[in-house]
């Protein structure tokens, strides 16, 4: 199940995204509906968060896969 988080991120995320890698990741450019995946931000104890675009507001969002 994955939860959409659509807080468009600050010109200072944007700049630098961090490198993350996790294996079961899913890979830059995958779609998940409007969405398209753009990278890996961080991993934890619930499950993966990814960079994703959202091409129907055309904008930035973040997407937690747990």
């Amino acid at each position: 199940m994955a939860e959409i988080v659509t807080h468009p991120a600050s010109p200072v995320e944007s700049a630098s995204a961090p490198s993350v890698t996790h294996v079961d990741a899913l890979p830059p450019g995958t779609r998940l509906a409007e969405f398209e995946i753009q990278g890996l931000l961080g991993v934890g104890g619930f499950g993966l968060v990814y960079r994703a675009y959202d091409t129907s507001l055309q904008r930035t969002v973040a997407i937690k896969e747990y």
